[in-house]
């Protein structure tokens, strides 16, 4: 999917945390700032704390609402669009989420 006419891939950075204190944009903000130092290779930033994605999804077989699909909408073609994906997730006590 990179752009046929200059090459340039596309990556989605993806802040995973949405907790208060997060040290998620910090991370992500480098990574995105070492992209930007390429020319070829573009960087689109999301940050699920300022993306509004729905929570709770209907049943199997069930169609989401339409809110729901406003909501996907919205941010679906950004990463249908990358090349590539860079997801910054939060480590707890020095290893991964148990829940």
């Amino acid at each position: 999917m990179a752009d046929s006419t200059t090459g340039t891939l596309r990556t989605v950075v993806i802040i995973g945390s949405t907790r208060d204190g997060r040290f998620g944009p910090v991370a992500a903000d480098r990574i995105a700032g070492h992209i930007a130092q390429r020319g070829d290779v573009t960087a689109d930033l999301i940050d699920l704390a300022e993306t509004p994605l729905p929570t709770v999804f209907p049943a199997v077989g069930q169609a989401p609402s339409d809110e729901v699909m406003a909501q996907l909408g919205a941010v679906s073609p950004r990463p249908a669009q990358a090349d590539a994906f860079v997801i910054v997730t939060p480590e707890c006590n020095h290893s991964f989420p148990r829940r």
